[in-house]
């Protein structure tokens, strides 16, 4: 997958150091406008996110493919087989990363049982690998294939996501989002010394280990479901 160039998102930090930043408790209230009426934005249900990648269309594909409703029994199948037969389901490509699943015991024909109704196709899979013979595995998304990896692997790799943010701009500004996350992700070693996060036009774009985009994810979702309650 093809990488933003490190010194971008050193650039962009260094940029945001020379601007002015402000407490969790002090986003702006929505703008008003010169005849003293209040401009709200569209009302969205959540807030885009879209990885750095070569094959974005394919991509987006997985995405819907992941939110779709799906049920499932498997009795005691293998890893692999399993996941071959989701792939045909549902036209994606599911790829075991191997030398992660060998460095933790493993190589996809363990047995795996579940019997799932009416979930989403991404919380189903979740649960699926949570638990492969004591072992929790993991996916992402990378180069158009939903990659299946070890926790520990996507734990310790470093991804790069664009987080459009701009719903959320008639309350804050993206560095008052950007210091706002910092001081709030409870891994701060790792947004700190580990990856980036910088403020472009109105996105966030952000260099952090898997674990650390969900909770990047969940918490602009939060504020923009908490902003639109106003």
């Amino acid at each position: 997958m093809s990488r933003i160039p490190r010194h971008a998102f050193l650039a962009s930090v260094l940029l945001l150091t020379s601007l002015q930043s402000s407490a969790w408790s002090q986003f702006q209230s929505p703008m008003a406008t010169p005849g003293g009426s209040i401009t709200q934005p569209a009302k969205v249900e959540w807030i885009r996110v879209s990885n750095v990648t070569s094959n974005p269309q394919a991509e987006e594909s997985i995405h819907k493919e992941l939110s779709e409703i799906v049920s499932w029994q498997f009795p005691g199948n293998s890893l692999k087989d399993v996941l071959d037969l989701l792939a045909r389901q549902h036209g994606v490509e599911i790829l075991l990363d191997k030398p992660a699943l060998e460095h933790a015991g493993l190589n996809g024909e363990e047995q795996v049982s579940q019997e799932i109704t009416g979930m989403k196709f991404k919380t189903a899979l979740k649960l699926l690998l949570s638990n492969v013979v004591g072992s929790q595995l993991a996916y992402e998304i990378e180069d158009g294939a939903i990659k299946v990896t070890t926790q520990n692997a996507l734990d310790e790799k470093l991804q790069t996501r664009i987080y459009d943010v701009r719903p959320l701009l008639p309350w804050t500004t993206t560095e008052e989002l950007t210091i706002a996350l910092q001081a709030t992700v409870s891994s701060p070693v790792q947004m700190s010394k580990c990856g980036s996060i910088a403020a472009v036009g109105g996105q966030l774009l952000v260099r952090q280990p898997h674990g650390v985009h969900e909770e990047i994810e969940s918490i602009l979702n939060s504020l923009l479901r908490q902003f639109q309650m106003e």
